[in-house]
């Protein structure tokens, strides 16, 4: 994602807003991404705090929140990592010193390279979850037109 944005707002509630934003090439390279959910139309729409008068119908100007960008990175990075590297380890221990008949370097790789994929799918789920719920990763800067003006 670029530093900034501009969607426009689909859904408000008491502290947060759904945006729609517009496909950009930046949205390959966001480390965010997983946290956005496309429409039928290939939109993206994302949760942002906003703490302006904006309303439903508002275009708006959003940034990423750089305090949640380290955990997301850690939850997205650093599990799948450390659980190819136990996975590798544990395995090729068990198949070296017990049951090994030959590849038990192979053996471990593909166990591990396994429950890569299956955490994968499964911190996909996790952070659906937390993004609905309790980890914003944006929040509104300013409106950029207000609705009215739109209709004008």
């Amino acid at each position: 994602m670029q530093d900034k944005e501009i969607g426009l707002i689909l859904e408000k509630d008491k502290e947060s807003v759904t945006v729609e934003l517009f496909r950009s090439d930046a949205c390959d390279r966001c480390a965010a991404r997983v946290l956005c959910k496309s429409t039928e139309t290939g939109k993206r729409v994302v949760k942002a705090i906003s703490e302006t008068e904006a309303n439903i119908g508002d275009a708006v100007e959003i940034e990423q929140i750089g305090k949640n960008v380290l955990k997301i990175s850690l939850l997205q990075y650093g599990i799948p990592l450390a659980l190819f590297i136990i996975t590798t380890i544990s395995f090729y221990s068990l198949l070296k010193t017990r049951l090994s008949h030959g590849m038990p370097e192979l053996i471990a790789f593909l166990s591990a390279t396994a429950v890569v994929i299956i955490s994968g799918f499964l911190i996909r789920v996790i952070f659906r979850k937390i993004s609905r719920e309790s980890l914003p990763m944006f929040k509104v800067i300013k409106v950029v037109q207000k609705a009215q003006e739109k209709e004008k």
